[in-house]
């Protein structure tokens, strides 16, 4: 069970600056600091930091986000309880999850499955598939069979949605055989997202539906070996005839709408206009994503909840 932390958001590295203070912080040596905290991408990367250059981190932070955001310590005037359920919400997914390979369906749920990285016994790692919109629009969201349409004019072409899963998906070192040789030892893959209307997760399932037949398998052994994880609680309990698993209590549909304004998203976006112009850009963080990685990195570790094997 986790320790119960002293608040989020009066941890000691967060200190009363003066407006000035801050602003002398952030202009000092800069642009070392900023490769300092770029780097710091991993728990250990976190402990080889010294305390000078955490505290600059931490002001850093401070400067770079509006005072509105998530993890910004005025936040916690209305909402005292988020940063607890954001990382009980990481927890549940490296607790289920923890051995089996996990897709990030666009980049509202990279937040919570970097935290799960941090953990001690979370995951070692998930799949950025950056995806943006749908070309579904939905008739019927609720119950037990949803209901969509296509969207005329907006459905990617079959060799784009193809190109799609070789140039991202392949590209990331995961395959249909694998998809479903994984599913054979009963370890099928996450399609993780969050989800509200489901023309999202539906597009994404079209996407891999092309993939798959273009390397001779169909659609019946696609759907047979994945397992849908909405983050949240959605209001339909299935689709395309999967049932839906759910993670975390909250509707995080403000979070994750906030951490892509801050330009603090782990993975790029990507709407389906761009795939035959541009790469993915799975591997495309925001200019912030490193400051709020850090962020969650000195919280874990001051509440001794920060990983030490990695």
């Amino acid at each position: 069970m986790r320790v119960q932390p002293v608040n989020f958001y009066s941890t000691a590295r967060i200190k009363t600056n003066s407006a000035s203070k801050i602003l002398a912080h952030q202009a000092k040596d800069s642009v070392s600091f900023r490769a300092v905290s770029v780097l710091c991408k991993t728990p250990s990367d976190y402990r080889n930091l010294s305390d000078m250059q955490k505290d600059e981190l931490m002001n850093k932070f401070l400067v770079a986000f509006h005072d509105n955001y998530y993890f910004h310590p005025r936040y916690r005037q209305t909402h005292p309880k988020f940063i607890d359920d954001f990382i009980s919400t990481a927890e549940e997914i490296a607790k289920n999850y923890k051995d089996r390979r996990i897709i990030s369906v666009g980049r509202s749920p990279c937040a919570f499955l970097e935290t799960a990285m941090m953990i001690p016994n979370g995951i070692e790692g998930y799949i950025k598939a950056p995806f943006s919109g749908s070309w579904y629009s939905s008739l019927n969201n609720s119950g037990k069979n949803p209901i969509y349409s296509v969207v005329k004019g907006k459905k990617p072409s079959i060799d784009n949605m193809i190109n799609y899963g070789i140039n991202c998906l392949e590209a990331q070192g995961i395959t249909p055989e694998i998809i479903i040789n994984d599913a054979i030892k009963k370890n099928k893959t996450v399609i993780i997202d969050y989800i509200e209307s489901g023309a999202s997760i539906v597009s994404f399932i079209d996407v891999l539906t092309a993939w798959f037949r273009n390397k001779g398998y169909t659609r019946e052994q696609l759907l047979n070996s994945i397992d849908i994880v909405a983050i949240g609680k959605p209001t339909m309990k299935k689709i395309e005839g999967i049932n839906i698993k759910t993670v975390g209590k909250e509707d995080y549909g403000s979070f994750t709408y906030n951490n892509d304004q801050c330009d603090s998203a782990f993975c790029g976006e990507y709407p389906s206009n761009q795939w035959a112009k541009n790469s993915p850009p799975y591997d495309k963080e925001g200019s912030n994503a490193h400051l709020v990685r850090f962020r969650l990195m000195d919280y874990l570790s001051s509440i001794g909840q920060l990983r030490n094997d990695k």
